[in-house]
């Protein structure tokens, strides 16, 4: 790692003592203007000299001693001060003479004899953490002094010099004799490397790790002893991962270390290989039409990947070629991007992501490799020629980029990308992931528990696991109706080893057999691998389904309570008409409460089967030949002829859909009676929600012939308790005045069968203002049937047996009503 240190000369102001190693002593004599040489601004110059060589930067060792001395080289590396005023140093006559320092500097101005500031450092350069047997980083030569108080023409000046580094002794041991050990990389949670400013470490340029680049070849013995120097840190944990050719050495140390700006620390390191593994992904010749560099629009989803199974997603301007993936075109941006390809690699791993990438032609594009929130750009060492009929080779893609990232707990995403108008080509990626080569395969036990909570159509399913190797990366259960043909699978929910899991839509008093499933994976070098562990299967019956006799026609409602729906009307209710029309002599029609004072039906009640439906309309409005034509209004001449408040006229809308019934000419005959009809506003109502809501109850019918839907069609006044006011319009065909419902609803019942009982029935109801409703939707007026009771007074399905009638009725769920 190059520059790791930064250092700026300047006056100390934090100095402090250096502990165990030594003191610069620094003699100030008086000397006259005739002993330098003239000039036209006067100087005076000052001696230093300095005996004691334990604070020098070249070290010897002698067994576990360490000792620091002066060279040569340190004369011109010595900074000196005099109130702030920098002095020259003389090169030629200061000299190191048996381990003395004799060291001369001059500065601008006469001896005046008053106090003087002076300060000193020794300021090393900055160069590559490259250990030598006898030396170590440059940086732990400098050496800063407290500033010191003194007359200018003092016989002799003290000063105390600190090191602001800590030097650290490592001894790596277990390594391969005879090979040659590249790079040590040095990670702490406190920081390690960074910048110093003045005399202090600048916090905010202070970084977690370092990396010696070491080249040494290793002993015998096979332990390699380095130097390095660091941020003075308490109790910071370490780890270290050393680089021999291709393979990795690591270990996190297993205690915390305290270091101290100038001070020696040492600590041994035992180390162990980790397996290499690389997940690789190649693009090139995936989904590629040609031999050429012709491209296509879309990057093939399927991959080509060794070790894991992932897909890529591209974004922005991206093109697949024969030989790989491009990025970027004129003017525009390219990403590519993998949700899932870290998903198996556990948190804290180091990865090296390899991307053997070329620019395009003479672009000079830059490889942008996004992960954790942070992006590193990087710029392909190799170019190639942009002609799109041109064929490359592997070899125009040998070399990669590298990027280093650590897996983060939970985030498996990585990017790559090109700034706009940028192109690359990518020919494969590779992430290349060391671990320890101890661990072991994936491995569990798996127990599969009883089932609970057995109902009808439902069953709560149970199952653990233990002795795993990692915790579950899927739990589920194999379930089916065969002991030996478990083909169906029930995704669980694991909760620290134990998991649960609920089957539906279950068929009543069946025999049903499961066996509960876990997959793992397995640590270290078998991290990647999975594999599926299985319970015993075992088994569990549904509850038989009760059977209900149904004494009647489902659709009917109870029979009318004038007390309950008198405040729901102006009428008197005194000549109400029950009706019911036949299509045949067995074949009911359709059964309605009729008003003859409204000239409006209350409701109609009816069912809605696969036989009831065919396609087109006749109209044949007419009067109903069962209720005499005084008692009803003239719907047979035309429209009521009266116009809405908004300019809309009133259509007369069926309460049973002509489309209910128009697979038979008398049924569909019957959808137009006057008695069917009510005025209904068209535009936003009757030609829009009320005709959307029609076409979806027709949706829901069962497909089976003989199944029906039971429907149930009113237009209310009033709710219960109301104080609505109701409009009423004149019909111009025969001039009776006509009361406008202000609501439409309908209440639909849906039911299961055993034979000729019925097992369960589940119903839904809607309740719709009277008003144009251009910009909603039928399901927004969804609702009980429960609910729309309380706002009519009417009691809906009464021939349903009491015990389903009162849990059908609670549902307010339009998609719950159609899957059941």
């Amino acid at each position: 790692m190059k520059n790791i240190f930064r250092f700026i000369a300047a006056s100390a102001s934090k100095a402090v003592a250096l502990a165990g190693m030594g003191l610069f002593a620094l003699a100030l004599s008086g000397c006259t203007q005739s002993e330098i040489a003239p000039d036209t601004v006067p100087t005076h110059i000052v001696r230093f000299t300095a005996d004691g060589p334990l604070t020098k930067t070249t070290m010897t060792i002698t067994g576990s001693t360490v000792n620091f001395n002066w060279t040569e080289a340190d004369i011109a590396r010595l900074n000196v001060w005099e109130d702030g005023v920098a002095g020259t140093i003389d090169t030629e006559n200061s000299k190191i003479d048996d381990g003395l320092l004799t060291l001369f500097a001059s500065f601008p101005g006469e001896a005046t004899g008053g106090q003087k500031t002076y300060t000193a450092i020794l300021n090393g350069s900055v160069g590559d953490q490259t250990p030598r047997a006898d030396s170590y980083d440059e940086g732990a030569d400098i050496l800063i002094a407290k500033p010191v108080v003194a007359q200018s023409t003092a016989e002799g000046i003290l000063f105390q010099f600190r090191r602001p580094v800590a030097i650290n002794k490592m001894t790596l041991c277990d390594l391969p004799a005879e090979q040659t050990l590249s790079t040590v990389t040095v990670s702490s949670d406190k920081p390690i490397a960074g910048t110093i400013e003045g005399d202090d470490w600048d916090s905010e340029k202070a970084g977690n790790s370092l990396t010696l680049n070491v080249n040494r070849a290793i002993p015998e013995s096979g332990e390699v002893v380095l130097y390095y120097t660091s941020v003075p840190a308490e109790d910071a944990t370490l780890s270290v991962d050393a680089r021999v050719g291709t393979d990795s050495y690591y270990k996190k140390f297993g205690r915390t270390l305290t270091t101290t700006a100038g001070d020696v620390k040492g600590y041994s390191v035992g180390l162990n290989k980790r397996a290499h593994i690389t997940l690789r992904e190649n693009f090139n010749a995936i989904n590629a039409s040609t031999n050429k560099y012709g491209c296509q629009s879309n990057l093939s989803t399927d991959g080509n990947s060794d070790g894991l199974d992932y897909e890529w997603t591209p974004d922005g301007s991206v093109f697949v070629f024969k030989n790989g993936v491009r990025l970027g075109a004129s003017g525009a941006s390219g990403s590519i991007s993998n949700s899932s390809i870290l998903a198996d690699i556990p948190a804290g791993t180091v990865l090296n992501v390899n991307v053997f990438a070329a620019t395009w032609g003479t672009d000079n594009g830059d490889i942008k490799l996004s992960y954790n929130g942070q992006t590193t750009s990087q710029r392909p060492s190799q170019s190639i020629e942009s002609p799109n009929d041109k064929v490359y080779s592997a070899g125009d893609f040998a070399s990669a980029t590298t990027f280093t990232v650590t897996k983060a707990e939970g985030v498996n995403a990585i990017t790559l990308s090109t700034a706009s108008g940028k192109r690359v080509i990518i020919d494969r990626l590779e992430v290349e992931i060391y671990c320890d080569e101890s661990g072991q395969k994936p491995s569990a036990s798996v127990t599969t528990g009883d089932a609970s909570n057995i109902g009808q159509t439902v069953a709560t399913l149970s199952g653990s696991y233990s002795a795993a190797t990692s915790t579950a990366t899927g739990t589920y259960f194999l379930w089916g109706t065969d002991r030996n043909s478990l083909t169906n699978t029930l995704e669980a929910v694991d909760n620290a080893g134990d998991f649960t899991g609920t089957l539906s839509g279950l068929t009543p008093n069946t025999i049903y057999y499961y066996k509960a499933c876990a997959t793992v994976k397995g640590t270290e070098i078998h991290a990647l691998e999975r594999d599926t562990f299985q319970g015993e299967i075992k088994s569990f019956q549904t509850v038989q389904a009760p059977s209900y006799s149904v004494n009647g026609w489902l659709e009917l409602p109870a029979e009318v309570d004038k007390t309950a729906i008198s405040g729901c009307t102006p009428s008197t209710l005194s000549d109400l008409i029950a009706l019911t029309h036949f299509i045949s002599d067995n074949d009911r029609n359709y059964t309605f409460l009729y008003d003859p004072e409204m000239y409006a039906s209350y409701w109609v009640a009816y069912p809605l089967a696969k036989g009831h439906l065919s396609t087109g309309r006749k109209d044949s409005f007419d009067y109903d030949p069962d209720i005499p034509a005084t008692k009803q209004t003239d719907v047979k001449h035309g429209g009521y002829g009266v116009e809405y408040a908004s300019g809309n006229p009133y259509a007369r809308g069926h309460q049973i859909p002509n489309a209910d019934r128009n697979a038979s000419a008398t049924a569909q005959a019957q959808t137009y009676y006057a008695t069917n009809m009510t005025p209904q506003i068209q535009n936003g109502f009757n030609g829009g929600i009320w005709s959307n809501l029609e076409d979806a109850v027709r949706g829901a019918v069962p497909s089976n012939e003989s199944d029906s839907l039971y429907v149930v069609t009113g237009a209310s006044f009033k709710t219960v308790g109301g104080s609505e006011n109701i409009t009423t319009i004149i019909n111009s065909n025969d001039g009776k005045s006509l009361p406008v419902p202000n609501y439409y609803w309908k209440v639909v019942l849906k039911v299961k069968r055993e034979g000729k009982t019925v097992t369960d029935a589940m119903a839904v109801g809607f309740w719709l203002p009277h008003e144009p409703l251009t910009e909603k939707s039928y399901t927004d007026y969804a609702t009980s049937v429960d609910n729309i009771e309380e706002k009519t007074g009417f009691d809906f399905f009464k021939n349903l047996p009491s015990e389903l009638q009162t849990s059908a009725e609670t549902n307010a769920n339009w998609e719950a009503f159609k899957g059941f």
